[in-house]
Order: C-alpha cells, then sequence, then structure tokens
C-alpha cells in the first residue's frame, strides 16, 4: 500500500515559487545593490516618521489643551489662564 501523502506537502508542491532566493538571483541587478545608500534612505524615512509622530503628538495635545481652556470659559470661570507674575518679593528699581 502506498501512504496517503499530507495535504500540505501537495500545496507546498503544485505552488510555483514566485520569490527566488537571494543566491539564487543572477543578472545585471544582482551585484549593483548599493547597500549605504538603501541605508541612508531606510534612516531618512525612519527619521521622517519620528518627526511626524511628534507632529501629531504636539497638535493632539494642543488641541487638548485648547478644548479645556475653552471648555473652563462656558462654565463662566475667569481663572482658565494662568498669566505669569513676577514672584511677591521682587522690586522694580525707582530711577
Amino acid at each position: 500500500m502506498r501512504p496517503v501523502p499530507c495535504a500540505a506537502r501537495e500545496k507546498r508542491e503544485l505552488m510555483p515559487r514566485l520569490v527566488a532566493p537571494l543566491s539564487a538571483r543572477t543578472g545585471p541587478d544582482a551585484e549593483d545593490i548599493d547597500y549605504a545608500h538603501r541605508d541612508f534612505v531606510n534612516l531618512a524615512a525612519a527619521a521622517l516618521l519620528l518627526v511626524v509622530a511628534l507632529m501629531i503628538t504636539w497638535t493632539v495635545v494642543a488641541l487638548d489643551r485648547h478644548e479645556k481652556t475653552q471648555r473652563c470659559f462656558e462654565q463662566g470661570r475667569k481663572d482658565c489662564v494662568t498669566i505669569a507674575a513676577p514672584p511677591h518679593g521682587l522690586r522694580i528699581p525707582a530711577h
């Protein structure tokens, strides 16, 4: 009797290889890969994503702060915005 083959093995054997392994690639593009340029582009993309994430975070915090201040004004309160004032012990010399 012949053993029944596994269904997963049959699928693997029937599926064509879509991408050749890196060691099997040949042709003009095989040796022209500029890893330094690719690393620079990846680093630039990561820096850009970091800047975008920081901008989004700053925007969300600013909108939240504005919304809190707006709600405070709508409640009729007058101490919604803190005003910087000099400390009590500071004296301005008279001329």
